[in-house]
């Protein structure tokens, strides 16, 4: 195998995929990214049993092959060649030889074809644009379920139905719905691992471009730009969301989204020392005024407000609070209350594109 790159081009496509593999893998041949030349390029693989991923970059080949090479050391030896065009030759009992201006370097191979075969690219097809899949994925990822005894929860659900495409995650005190209007034949109903979806929206970079999902009964493929990531799905029953949602309320509250966030982010000082991150807000007519202390002292602060219905006092985990409103573009979001047993809703003024739900936290 040989061929001659940019520099850049496989320096970018080698972290596309390097996370993909695995820190502690049952086989060492999957601490490899796998390179395979085609007609007018390379192709590079990751795999951790879970997840694949796989990028192409163009490339001049001169010999066809294939070959596997330790990740890690791979991607700091071509960090660390001079810029410009790198040729890779493959050189029999020797390994392959990286080849940059007067730099050389060596590299050992490891038996390529013991590395998985990608999956055959199959499922119901979704297109979106890319901007669209990498802002529901920023809007609600942060709600995923971060410890291991709740695998379905370590998921987002991916819905299609009703006209509507949605973006769902609950960790148990909380929920984070993103939606767009769109139309399907097929209705969807998966859980795709957060981790997988974390990082497909950070490798969309061209919005303009289109992402198009396939989605099959075990398994969802991502496909843009010149790369296709692949993830099994999580079993399991994935709670009724709309279940969570309260259908009336006793308590309004307008209030500005970034006058909010910046109290918030005041209160969050003397929160963090609290194992619950609480704080304490007391509705009124025309104000919010937060509150919280620990043994160290205590921080108020007063938001204005527009509120309909009753007053009450209610603890929250503040931390909650800031991770969903960071999120929001709006200027202004409302926050409804049930009472100050029930969770918290946050909605848009105009539209119902979005919707979070905190529960509270017992202030006694």
């Amino acid at each position: 195998m040989r061929f001659t790159c940019n520099k850049e081009d496989i320096r970018e496509a080698i972290s596309r995929v390097i996370k993909t593999v695995p820190q502690k893998p049952y086989n060492s041949i999957l601490e490899c990214i796998h390179m395979t030349t085609i007609d007018g390029g390379v192709i590079l693989r990751a795999y951790d049993t879970v997840t694949a991923i796989k990028t192409t970059i163009s490339a001049t080949v001169t010999d066809y092959g294939e070959t596997a090479i330790p990740a890690r050391l791979l991607s700091e030896i071509i960090i660390k060649l001079p810029d410009g065009e790198i040729d890779v030759n493959s050189v029999e009992g020797k390994g392959i030889v990286f080849t940059a201006g007067k730099s050389e370097a060596t590299l050992q191979e490891m038996e390529a074809d013991e590395f998985p075969e990608f999956p055959e690219l199959k499922g119901d097809s979704i297109v979106l644009k890319q901007s669209e899949l990498a802002d529901m994925i920023k809007r609600t990822s942060f709600a995923v379920y971060q410890l291991p005894d709740k695998p379905i929860y370590t998921g987002m659900l991916v819905e299609a139905k009703d006209g509507e495409f949605a973006i769902v995650a609950v960790d148990g005190p909380r929920m984070a719905k993103k939606k767009i209007p769109f139309e399907t034949v097929n209705e969807v109903r998966v859980v795709v691992p957060g981790k997988a979806m974390k990082e497909v929206g950070r490798l969309m970079e061209n919005e303009d471009e289109n992402v198009e999902l396939l989605i099959n009964e075990n398994c969802c493929f991502f496909v843009f730009d010149d790369t296709i990531m692949y993830t099994q799905l999580l079993s399991g029953n994935f709670i009724d969301y709309r279940k969570l949602i309260p259908d009336d309320r006793v308590t309004r509250v307008r209030v500005e989204t970034r006058f909010l966030e910046k109290s918030f982010e005041m209160m969050s000082v003397m929160a963090k020392e609290d194992i619950y991150n609480m704080i304490k807000i007391e509705i009124t007519p025309d104000a919010l005024l937060l509150t919280s202390k620990n043994d160290y002292g205590e921080i108020s602060d007063s938001v204005p407000v527009l509120t309909e219905g009753d007053c009450m006092s209610i603890g929250f985990n503040v931390r909650y609070f800031l991770e969903a409103i960071r999120t929001i573009d709006d200027d202004y979001i409302f926050l409804d209350f049930k009472s100050k047993l029930d969770q918290c809703v946050i909605r848009p003024v105009e539209g119902d594109d979005y919707i979070y739900m905190i529960f509270p936290v017992n202030m006694k």
